[in-house]
């Protein structure tokens, strides 16, 4: 399927390791966007989504309330999420193409190309594209389509992974699931950040540690300086 008229919008990506803040990030940016008459349009870009329809960046989608049982059917889970993730770009692809050209929008996508590359990385193969959100048969959507969803810019946020264990709550469903991502996945992040840089992207580190204003006006200052809005 070929996305035709795609907006030209800016395209700005957060990403990093759990409880680095990227959703208060993108919700602080978000607000004041909104408030200069900008209409943010918050996206999944990498891992999966509830699909409950709750929010504009969450849609009802029967697929998605059962991804996690989709999972299972494969011996290689990667398998499963590089489907997700080309799933989520091809949401996004359609998203996009019924935008108004007279709006002012910017997209703004939780968790994007860094996370994607680092579980990659994580199975030992190469970055490609092709290869990353590697086409199973089961989608029609073009790769030429989603491979315009590279980020302009992405502001990479990381912390610690002392720092962000502290923040996980013993409650919350997702403890254990996101306790050993942190764990095992701070090396990767750091190693696909790398990688992404090495390919022409522009990524802005941003330690997740500081005080969430420092954070929200170092965000300010590297899209001001991107000159994306």
């Amino acid at each position: 399927m070929s996305v035709e008229n795609k907006p030209n919008i800016p395209i700005v990506g957060f990403d990093g390791n759990h409880r680095v803040g990227k959703g208060t990030q993108i919700d602080i940016l978000s607000m004041s966007l909104a408030d200069r008459g900008i209409r943010p349009l918050v996206l999944r870009g990498d891992g999966s989504r509830p699909g409950l329809g709750d929010s504009e960046s969450d849609p009802h989608s029967l697929w998605w309330q059962g991804f996690r049982e989709y999972i299972k059917q494969f011996d290689n889970e990667y398998d499963a999420w590089r489907i997700g993730a080309r799933r989520l770009l091809g949401e996004a692809a359609i998203k996009l193409a019924s935008v108004n050209d007279s709006m002012t929008s910017v997209v703004l996508f939780d968790r994007s190309r860094i996370s994607r590359t680092q579980m990659t990385l994580k199975e030992g193969l190469a970055t490609d594209f092709e290869i990353m959100y590697r086409n199973n048969g089961d989608d029609e959507y073009d790769d030429a389509d989603l491979k315009e969803f590279v980020p302009d810019l992405t502001i990479y946020m990381h912390a610690p992974a002392s720092i962000l264990l502290g923040r996980l709550s013993s409650q919350d469903p997702k403890y254990e699931f996101r306790r050993r991502n942190i764990i095992h996945s701070q090396d990767t992040f750091e190693a696909a950040s790398d990688r992404c840089r090495e390919s022409g992207a522009k990524v802005v580190s941003i330690r997740a540690d500081q005080d969430p204003v420092d954070i929200t006006l170092q965000i300010r200052d590297a899209i001001i300086a991107q000159d994306l809005l």
